[in-house]
């Protein structure tokens, strides 16, 4: 969990004064909020002060104050309620708590991409002593690295999606619709006091025509999209055909994010091949992967794997991640063939107790298993996989 000592040790390293957090997942984080409604957040902005040298303070909305009476951190934190009526007048409150709490002036670490403009163009222009700088590495490095009562709650958000997924596998016939299957995904979610999010999806995996299009051709059947329904929610699934789902779950404010695999029948051949050479990149980098790496170094080690594994049969650069998950499915570390080289989430290295996903996107398929990585290497959290073989195969019925 949120260690304030480890965090004002890393200001202070870093030659920072403090930081102003401001991005919703950070400062749930930070005060113990995370199993908390997040819109609630959203709607009712929440911000946090942490000085290098001294007490955290918040700034809350007056309607918002029910969520803080019993967080950890809110007991020995300063919190100005505020009854503000605009972003502006938030801003105005900001400057002068920074005023009064000594932060008028040095500098003070940011988060570059979640902080409103309004409020830096406050900052900027009432304090003209107060220099800014984008710190969100820091918070990022630190959700990196997730402690035991965090991997505990990550567990239970995969056995739920397991629990799901055996139950889907148990009850799947030919003449199931995807209705169906989002009514047992949802229900096994609710007995295992979990959430299932939106996002989780069921494709039918087929082979892309064109080498550039690793998704191309993919039938987008959504199961658990609230907003799709009628002729697509009610066909029936087909046989011999394989059908992969994205099972993202939440538990108390941690996920999962697995990719499972079906068919009813038998699977194709192109399906098969490419789900064991997805399997084969991540073993091989999963023996590569040591406490202290660089994420961005990874990230390089998993592109040559691939480019040893497949060369160019599936184009010369096929996209790979490597992602965190906790209390987004998708966090730090975060870095991809895409991201600029000398970003500052660039910094963010793999430690103890973090928490990831090895994605790649080539094939026919998707594949994705959490692991986690400890002082004796990495560990494969979900128990089920679909490993070397294929899919899970479901006899006709």
């Amino acid at each position: 969990m949120f260690d304030l000592k480890q965090l004002q040790g890393m200001l202070v390293d870093n030659d920072f004064d403090g930081i102003l957090l401001a991005d919703m997942f950070n400062v749930s984080y930070a005060m113990g909020m995370f199993d908390r409604v997040h819109m609630e957040l959203e709607d009712c902005p929440l911000l946090l002060v942490v000085p290098a040298k001294g007490e955290p303070f918040s700034l809350a909305g007056r309607r918002f104050c029910h969520l803080l009476g019993d967080t950890p951190f809110e007991k020995n934190m300063y919190t100005l309620l505020y009854n503000a009526k605009s972003y502006a007048d938030i801003a105005d409150i900001l400057v002068r708590a920074l005023k009064e709490h000594g932060l008028g002036s040095g500098r003070l670490g940011i988060e570059r991409l979640r902080l409103p403009a309004m409020y830096a163009l406050a900052m900027r222009d009432q304090l003209p002593e107060l220099e800014l700088a984008d710190a969100s590495w820091i918070m990022c490095q630190m959700r990196s690295v997730k402690c035991e009562k965090e991997v505990s709650l990550i567990r239970k958000a995969i056995d739920g999606s397991e629990a799901a997924w055996h139950r889907l596998l148990e009850n799947v016939t030919v003449n199931s619709t995807r209705r169906e299957l989002r009514k047992i995904i949802e229900q096994t979610a609710s007995e295992n006091d979990c959430e299932i999010l939106p996002r989780s999806v069921l494709w039918r995996s087929q082979v892309p025509e064109e080498p550039d299009s690793p998704r191309k051709g993919l039938d987008a059947s959504l199961i658990l999209r609230q907003h799709w329904c009628g002729s697509v929610l009610d066909e029936p699934i087909e046989s011999d055909k394989t059908f992969e789902m994205d099972l993202v779950f939440r538990h108390r404010g941690y996920f999962s994010d697995i990719y499972m695999r079906f068919c009813i029948g038998t699977p194709e051949d192109e399906v098969v091949e490419t789900l064991i050479e997805h399997q084969r990149a991540q073993d091989e980098l999963s023996k590569t992967i040591r406490p202290g790496m660089p994420a961005k170094v990874a990230l390089k080690n998993l592109r040559g794997i691939v480019k040893d594994l497949v060369g160019d049969k599936y184009g010369p650069d096929p996209l790979c991640y490597i992602h965190g998950v906790g209390l987004e499915p998708h966090e730090e570390p975060f870095v991809n063939n895409e991201w600029p080289e000398e970003s500052e989430q660039s910094r963010i290295t793999m430690e103890v107790g973090t928490v990831f996903v090895i994605e790649c996107e080539f094939g026919s398929v998707w594949y994705e298993n959490m692991h986690l990585l400890t002082e004796d290497g990495v560990e494969r959290m979900n128990k089920h996989s679909n490993m070397n073989d294929g899919p899970d195969i479901v006899p006709k019925r």
